[in-house]
């Protein structure tokens, strides 16, 4: 039996999550992942895309936890969501921190399933 989520009221659609996921996160044919990175992040903010997937899962989370998607639009933020979503539908992900002229940035590999 599926622990009761204390972020999400009810699932969002694993398909539509993972559709989007495939459609715009870089993919990196030698590990089979799909990469969370900063510069992917710039080019789903310039085109919008965030928006729509804000306004899609927002409608599952809690009212008390509607921050975490209202909060997308950073990079933080997004990968907050990413890492909740992965949580959620027990999606393996990795982390590693990249160190380039005294700044970081965390680039997330996520290891998604086949969808239907």
């Amino acid at each position: 039996m599926k622990k009761k989520s204390q972020l999400f009221k009810c699932d969002p659609s694993l398909n539509i999550c993972i559709d989007y996921f495939k459609k715009h996160l870089e993919f990196d044919s030698t590990t089979k992942t799909y990469i969370s990175n900063l510069s992917g992040f710039k080019k789903m903010n310039m085109f919008h895309h965030l928006h729509a997937f804000k306004e899609y899962i927002t409608p599952f989370y809690f009212d008390s936890k509607k921050i975490y998607p209202l909060n997308m639009l950073s990079y933080k933020g997004f990968n907050v969501v990413l890492r909740q979503l992965c949580k959620n539908f027990g999606i393996v992900y990795t982390y590693k921190i990249k160190y380039i002229h005294s700044n970081y940035e965390i680039i997330y590999s996520v290891v998604l399933p086949e969808t239907d």
